[in-house]
């Protein structure tokens, strides 16, 4: 990599991403975060962000928050002129965000060469969302498995010789 590349944040960046967006262009952006895990993970996935026109239920969007911090998350509810968003790894809605605060929407995913579209981010996020309720429960249930299946596997081999 060259020396000559600086990071910025995406706080500084939010302006310039709008400007390329609304001109028609589109950017590609590191995922920095967990709060849309477990579909992007940090440092790992990348976001491809285009014009936030044409938003739909489960749309994935970089928004700036009531507070002036900036997050990609996921518009779970329409109201009229405003939107109800909330990260996949998170708890707090963001409610009442308006078409003037929103960037960019994501169109694509990338990890590594695999890619998902704008019809498997909403596919994804509708799933994901109606776990709502019970996501924790899901969490500790998939992590549980992660930690003692290997265990489970080994125990039903030496079971069977």
């Amino acid at each position: 990599m060259s020396d000559n590349i600086s990071r910025k944040s995406i706080q500084d960046m939010a302006p310039v991403i709008y400007e390329i967006v609304s001109a028609g262009g589109s950017v590609k952006l590191e995922v920095k975060g967990v709060s849309m895990m477990p579909l992007l993970r940090n440092e790992r996935d990348s976001v491809l962000l285009k014009k936030a026109d044409n938003l739909s239920l489960y749309d994935v969007v970089l928004f700036k928050r009531a507070n002036g911090k900036i997050a990609l998350h996921r518009i779970v509810e329409i109201n009229n002129d405003t939107y109800t968003i909330i990260g996949d790894n998170q708890y707090r809605f963001d409610r009442n965000i308006k078409q003037a605060d929103l960037i960019a929407k994501a169109v694509e995913f990338h990890r590594g060469t695999k890619r998902i579209g704008e019809n498997g981010i909403r596919k994804f996020g509708a799933f994901w969302y109606t776990t709502y309720p019970i996501r924790n429960f899901i969490r500790r249930g998939f992590s549980w498995i992660k930690r003692h299946l290997p265990d489970c596997i080994r125990s039903l081999r030496n079971k069977f010789r």
